[in-house]
């Protein structure tokens, strides 16, 4: 994945990071970066995040750039696709 900005997935948490360039690593790479400098935080996954998103209703990563847009958990629990609809 080729970004600047990313998500780390953990067990308690999720880690919004930030990079000054542009860095392309594969996704494993990513992931032992995040838990070597959050070895308290078991990461299990990381996403970029300039394509992704924190829903507004349950913190969780949802697809695309649109900030309204809930994540696939809240659109199968609500039956809407979208914050504002709630």
């Amino acid at each position: 994945m080729k970004t600047n900005r990313i998500f780390a997935v953990g067990e308690k948490a999720i880690l919004e990071l930030g990079f000054q360039k542009t860095l392309d690593y594969p996704d494993e790479v990513w992931v032992r970066l995040c838990q070597k400098h959050y070895p308290d935080e078991k990461i299990t996954k990381v996403v970029d995040a300039k394509t992704h998103h924190l829903c507004k209703y349950c913190g969780g990563i949802a697809k695309g750039t649109d900030d309204d847009v809930l994540c696939a958990d809240c659109r199968e629990l609500f039956g809407h696709a979208f914050f504002s609809e709630l």
